[in-house]
């Protein structure tokens, strides 16, 4: 319930009360020796400290994600936290290390189920935002159109939304920007019918990105939107 509760809270933005919550049943849950929640607790204050722009503590969270993680021997758990622990590493610069977290997942991936090669959900887009940052952008599009079918597929709208994001991206780095504008006009529809703020804040900022992209490559040029 305390994990649940600090969840909650942070998708409804109040994310400076969230963190006792994570940390109480983190501990709880370490005095149990339960080392695959313990790896989730630490999984979800890194997605927190992200939010919160602490970088070197999500970080840190990230890394006690993986060890517990291994530790467990779970490899659904072990997969989430390699995608989480290489797209921190990724965000600090090391993407070297990055991309090799990023290959050892994908091999897990498709050990755990040859029928799904690319990572999904959340972790096909943390890799995907690992590949632009690299600027992989080929391959960053091959993941991101498998992500979006598979997101469709299962209703996840949150993860729908972001794929929508990236996939502007993309386009608006080849110049596609009547695309980039459909793409993130649905990222944004989709994050609206959620209560999932930091994929709408996303949206928001990659649509107005783009758009006064365009209006200074066109000198303030006119759009039907």
């Amino acid at each position: 319930v305390l994990n649940e509760l600090g969840l909650a809270l942070m998708l409804v933005g109040r994310t400076g009360e969230a963190m006792p919550f994570f940390e109480r049943s983190r501990a709880i849950e370490q005095a149990l020796e339960n080392w695959a929640e313990v790896c989730v607790r630490y999984r979800n204050a890194m997605d927190l400290n992200f939010i919160l722009g602490n970088l070197a503590a999500c970080e840190a969270d990230a890394a006690q994600s993986l060890a517990f993680a291994r530790q467990a021997n779970d490899p659904k758990e072990m997969l989430k936290s390699l995608v989480n622990y290489a797209w921190v590493l990724s965000m600090r610069g090391d993407s070297a290390t990055a991309q090799s977290l990023f290959a050892e997942a994908e091999d897990l991936q498709r050990a755990l189920d040859p029928a799904v090669p690319y990572l999904n959900g959340l972790l096909g887009i943390r890799q995907t935002e690992h590949l632009l940052r690299t600027g992989q952008r080929a391959y960053a599009r091959e993941v991101a159109e498998h992500n979006r079918r598979a997101c469709e597929l299962n209703g996840w709208l949150p993860y729908q939304s972001q794929c929508r994001s990236g996939l502007g991206e993309l386009d608006a780095h080849a110049g596609r920007f009547d695309s980039a504008l459909d793409h993130y006009d649905a990222a944004v529809e989709l994050s609206t019918t959620i209560s999932h703020r930091y994929a709408y804040a996303e949206a928001l900022t990659a649509r107005g990105a783009l758009r006064a992209l365009f209006a200074r490559c066109c000198r303030g040029a006119q759009r039907p939107r």
